[in-house]
């Protein structure tokens, strides 16, 4: 059933609250500004099972009268589930940089686009019971679409998704749902990757920190904002029938939380994970022409999964599987793009959003603005600030990875050792307890560009074992720099989940594994011999680096880390384990290029970003 017109414009001018305003411009974005923005709050939208979500809209309006802008504009739609964040109130300890829906929607609508905010089911203003990522989630932002398109007053009909992070993955997941036809013209995920098992809820088969964290994040965000509460519309009935379904919605999270806790199904990537995956949905998203543009970076929750997504992509897009690795011979599809920088992460990206709004002046408005204009497809920026685009835009960037093995007196070495020399044991401790492996120093300075792993060969005496690797740059001063976020471990493993499907992972062209993809399914789960070798295979971030000349990497192992929470049955098989690694089998796999391996320059619009 679809909502009438009549019906949105009597919910707008019955409840919606309205304010006019000039919004700050969020630092790093187009100064070029056509209008003022009207907000319209407390606007009821109706589901098709009755369930009534609550949305915000913002109008692009006249700077002089402050009044709704004549004609009809294109709309910008996400659906998040942090109602607190939003809405026309300021959260700058939230959001320092400018990150937040209302904010974002509102440099759009200064730029010609009504943005249309809606609280998922469950959380903010909306009715409705709250899971993660609840798949309910996806059909209810098929219907926001439609009503975008069809009855929101001033709509053109052409819709484009936005938003970051969890609003990012819903882009990708109701993708999955579309169709030849859809409104959609294009949509622009940012902070969202291929799969949210891996990033950032669980690491390795073991749980995150965050994961057990989230439920607090959810509840604190969940209240909607005082200045929507008091406005018309705000407090009643149906507001006290939101407060009820918060609290089922808080007892189900802490449920989830307790059953991974003690290893129960929602500790394995298997169904009820899967129908969360948002790679599933990358064939109904090619098959139904909607452009793509990913953006993620070195502090990011999704960097992993942000290029796995765009190389899925691609790969449906030239016939292949969305496992697949790109073929250099490829010509890419400049429908589909990924922006990696140095300074991004979850939760701030205003620096994006003069990239993002060309990419929606070209798809929604058609102008011919250069944001999809050639084959640099894929847009990386090192440590440094230096951009470049690789040819074609082939990701991994390279087919031929170096081997650095782990050898004995901490190094990493070029050359295979002609013994199988066990090194020194690594005890099942706290993170302080390391084993550390540096390489010999690249006089002339290298880069490391896409995914990489470490594969070892190692010896335990308890029947689970948890492994974590870190890849640092080694300055001649001895200054360390990694690239990974505090809030995650760089890369790691439970030891039973070890199982790899071979047809999902990467391999470079003599064979070497690049790209593990573990199941982690409670089926693939087997008990780690004592005393015998057995191979461990862990998959690090990706990252685009450029050592200095002189600099050396270095690999790093613990066994504990403060930021993953093993499951108990894990943490009881864990207690008093040591491993032992066998150096001639136990290696680093890195995408080494040149220093000068793709032309790069302080420049973004050099490497693509006009």
């Amino acid at each position: 059933m679809r909502i009438s017109a009549r019906r949105v414009v009597a919910a707008v001018a019955a409840l919606g609250s309205l304010v006019t305003s000039v919004v700050a411009i969020p630092a790093g974005a187009s100064q070029t500004v056509a209008y003022a923005v009207q907000e319209q709050v407390n606007v009821p939208l109706v589901m098709a099972d009755g369930t009534t979500l609550v949305g915000s809209v913002y109008y692009p309006a006249d700077p002089g009268t402050g009044q709704r802008a004549r004609g009809r504009f294109p709309v910008l739609v996400t659906m998040t589930p942090y109602g607190m964040w939003d809405g026309n109130s300021e959260y700058p300890a939230n959001f320092p940089n400018g990150g937040s829906d209302h904010q974002i929607l509102r440099y759009f609508a200064q730029h010609g686009y009504i943005g249309l905010e809606v609280d998922s089911r469950g959380s903010g203003r909306s009715q409705g019971l709250f899971t993660v990522l609840d798949p309910n989630q996806s059909r209810d932002y098929v219907r926001v679409i439609d009503i975008a398109a069809h009855d929101l007053p001033g709509s053109n009909g052409v819709v484009g998704l936005t938003g970051m992070s969890y609003r990012g993955l819903n882009q990708l997941l109701v993708g999955g749902l579309l169709r030849k036809g859809t409104p959609v013209k294009a949509m622009a995920p940012a902070s969202a990757g291929a799969s949210v098992f891996e990033d950032p809820f669980v690491q390795g088969g073991i749980a995150s920190q965050f994961w057990y964290a989230y439920p607090g994040v959810l509840g604190i965000s969940a209240v909607p904002p005082a200045d929507q509460t008091v406005a018309p519309g705000g407090v009643d009935g149906r507001l006290a029938g939101v407060a009820v379904d918060r609290l089922r919605s808080a007892q189900n999270l802490t449920d989830m939380a307790s059953q991974s806790l003690n290893g129960g199904p929602i500790a394995y990537r298997d169904g009820w994970w899967r129908e969360r995956e948002p790679l599933q949905a990358t064939r109904a998203i090619v098959d139904a022409g909607i452009p793509v543009l990913l953006t993620t970076g070195t502090t990011d929750f999704f960097p992993r999964g942000a290029f796995r997504m765009y190389t899925a992509l691609q790969s449906v897009a030239h016939g292949g599987s969305p496992y697949d690795p790109m073929s250099p011979a490829w010509k890419p599809d400049r429908r589909f793009q990924l922006v990696y920088g140095k300074d991004y992460t979850d939760g701030d990206f205003s620096f994006w959003l003069s990239y993002e709004l060309q990419w929606y002046d070209h798809w929604l408005k058609g102008k011919d603005n250069g944001a999809a204009s050639s084959d640099r497809t894929l847009h990386l920026q090192d440590q440094t600030g230096r951009w470049s685009a690789p040819p074609r835009g082939t990701y991994p960037l390279t087919q031929h990875y170096t081997k650095l093995y782990l050898d004995s007196g901490s190094r990493l070495s070029a050359v295979r050792p002609s013994s199988a020399t066990v090194l020194p044991d690594l005890p099942w401790a706290p993170e302080t307890t390391t084993e550390t492996f540096t390489s010999s120093p690249f006089p002339g300075g290298a880069t490391v560009a896409g995914p990489v792993s470490l594969s070892v060969s190692m010896r335990s005496t308890t029947p689970q074992v948890e492994l974590i690797a870190q890849l640092n740059d080694l300055a001649p001063d001895g200054t360390v720099t990694t690239a990974v976020p505090g809030f995650e471990v760089d890369g790691d493993l439970a030891g039973t989940l070890r199982a790899i499907d071979p047809v999902k992972s990467w391999y470079d062209g003599s064979g070497t594994l690049i790209s593990p993809h573990h199941t982690y399914s409670q089926a693939s789960e087997s008990r780690v011999p004592l005393g015998r070798p057995q191979r461990y295979d862990i998959e690090l971030h990706p990252r685009v680096w450029s050592l200095a000349p002189g600099h050396r990497l270095q690999v790093v192992l613990s066994s504990q880390s403060n930021r993953l929470v093993p499951a108990l049955p894990q943490t009881q098989a864990l207690a008093g384990g040591m491993y032992s690694f066998v150096a001639r089998d136990s290696w680093l796999a890195v995408p080494l290029l040149p220093s000068n391996a793709f032309p790069a320059t302080a420049d973004p619009t050099k490497a693509g970003l006009r």
